[in-house]
């Protein structure tokens, strides 16, 4: 266990970003899913609004660092691509 102040402050602070990085991969795979639910259904509507927030949220964990801004980029470019494999 940390001794000194500043280093029980980085404990806290490691625990908080922790948090914040879990819950924001977790809503990524959430959505990540219900894009594929939708497209697995065949419903070109419901999975364009699904991957609409998917990357809301993508862009969110790559912006406070959750995420690798490739990686970000990749799977954006995944879940489009799945999308657009729809028909018109």
């Amino acid at each position: 266990m940390a001794h000194t102040k500043s280093a029980l402050k980085h404990v806290r602070q490691d625990a908080k970003r922790r948090a914040r990085n879990r819950s924001l991969k977790h809503a990524i795979r959430s959505y990540a899913r219900t894009v594929a639910e939708a497209v697995s259904r065949k419903d070109r509507r419901a999975a364009e609004t699904a991957l609409r927030i998917a990357t809301q949220k993508i862009d969110k964990a790559a912006k406070v660092s959750a995420v690798h801004a490739n990686n970000a980029a990749r799977k954006k470019s995944k879940l489009a691509a799945l999308v657009n494999s729809l028909p018109k």
